[in-house]
């Protein structure tokens, strides 16, 4: 995950009250997960590299990126979308974090974020030459390559026994997957229009990476395409 824009200060805080409360906190208060979210985070952004001086300043600076740069009233104002998305599942707090994406990286990063599916997993930079594949919000790597096309296609295959679950491809290649059974078939979501299959159409009905189109969903193809007779 890049570091240094709201979006990511703001995903960040979010992922740490996350495993914060699978770590037994679920009883602790909103606002005390945030403020130990926003000290963890600032305390990783201050050794990771020069964007901040001291802890004060990064600790100000993520809590601007929860208020005043989301334009949300105050923290408290930040805490009560949070809440409300833990406990409720609100979507308050998905739309007012999407209004101030500037790319579609950082709409996709908001997209993985939110899916409320049990299984969310991420194809990214590993900020070096590789892509890999991992959990949502985890450093573990579960699989890896040179290229976006080969880390996805070892995805299709290896999260089959993860189901149901979500595969978003960042940088590069903006995509999100869903696959809802062991069986079934991989979908393609349009992330312009909505949750929807959206078909990378060529003349002959393949799609792009060996997905077929049939209907509304993708049908993943394993073996080599056969040759036409002449």
């Amino acid at each position: 995950m890049c570091s240094g824009d709201r979006i990511t200060d703001v995903l960040s805080v979010m992922t740490e009250v996350q495993q914060a409360r699978k770590n037994g906190q679920k009883n602790m208060s909103t606002d005390r997960l945030r403020i130990r979210a926003v000290s963890a985070v600032a305390e990783r952004e201050l050794q990771s590299g020069d964007r901040f001086k001291n802890f004060r300043s990064a600790k100000n600076t993520i809590d601007g990126s929860l208020a005043r740069r989301l334009g949300v009233p105050g923290l408290s104002g930040f805490d009560s979308l949070l809440d409300d998305w833990l406990r409720h599942e609100s979507r308050a707090l998905e739309y007012t974090v999407f209004q101030k994406c500037l790319s579609e990286n950082q709409r996709a990063r908001v997209r993985a974020m939110f899916w409320q599916g049990p299984g969310k997993y991420v194809i990214e930079s590993d900020g070096r030459r590789l892509w890999v594949l991992r959990r949502f919000g985890r450093h573990g790597t579960l699989a890896s390559g040179a290229s976006i096309v080969s880390v996805r296609e070892q995805a299709f295959t290896r999260l089959r026994r993860s189901t149901p679950c979500s595969l978003h491809v960042i940088g590069g290649i903006l995509e999100e997957w869903q696959l809802e059974s062991e069986k079934g078939e991989w979908k393609k979501v349009n992330l312009q229009a909505g949750n929807h299959a959206a078909p990378i159409r060529s003349r002959n009905g393949i799609g792009a990476n060996g997905t077929r189109e049939t209907g509304t969903r993708f049908t993943r193809r394993f073996g080599r395409r056969k040759r036409p007779v002449t």
